[in-house]
């Protein structure tokens, strides 16, 4: 038999022995939390590590290899292409070094202001600001687009005015000039 002391010993220990499990139910509770915040910061860092990544593939990526991917010319863009910044929703804005002028081989000037802006499109960019040709009088260019897949000119369109232009003209980008008297035409 069990004396009545050794019943309230076995009690105690008994409570010694469920405070520990308690204890040890709380501690790997907190160890348990600990994890699942460690966890958390882990996933947290990897996303933003391939986040990273992926943001640093689109910036090598220049300004020429998206009109490209979008099938434009890359030359409708002058040389001096400092920065760009693309949206999902496909607006855009180019940073130019400076303002600048070229000369189509039509001996049309263009102007591109130090910033142009717009939508792109495949095969189109629409509601263009930066960006001027020049007749008789200097009218913003609104929008450009290809012809059909088997047509050889791009289209410039001003207003409601349009010009269909050779779409070799804008193979590649070319040099431009600060000056419309320092620009010639052809491509650099």
């Amino acid at each position: 038999m069990v004396s009545i002391a050794t019943a309230q010993t076995l009690r105690r220990s008994g409570d010694v022995c469920r405070g520990r499990l308690l204890s040890l139910r709380a501690d790997t509770g907190l160890h348990l939390h600990i994890l699942h915040i460690l966890l958390l910061l882990g996933t947290a860092f990897f996303v933003m590590a391939n986040a990273d990544k992926g943001a640093a593939s689109a910036a090598a990526q220049s300004a020429y290899d998206v009109l490209t991917s979008f099938g434009l010319p890359p030359g409708l863009l002058p040389l001096n292409v400092k920065d760009y910044d693309l949206q999902p929703s496909g607006h855009f804005s180019v940073e130019l070094e400076h303002d600048c002028y070229i000369k189509l081989a039509s001996g049309t000037p263009v102007y591109y202001a130090q910033k142009v802006t717009g939508v792109l499109q495949k095969q189109r960019l629409f509601h263009l600001s930066g960006i001027q040709a020049k007749e008789l009088l200097w009218l913003p260019v609104t929008a450009i687009e290809m012809g059909d897949s088997s047509s050889d000119t791009i289209t410039f369109r001003v207003g409601f005015l349009s010009k269909q232009l050779s779409l070799e003209e804008f193979a590649k980008p070319r040099a431009c000039s600060r000056s419309l008297d320092g620009c010639t035409s052809g491509v650099a």
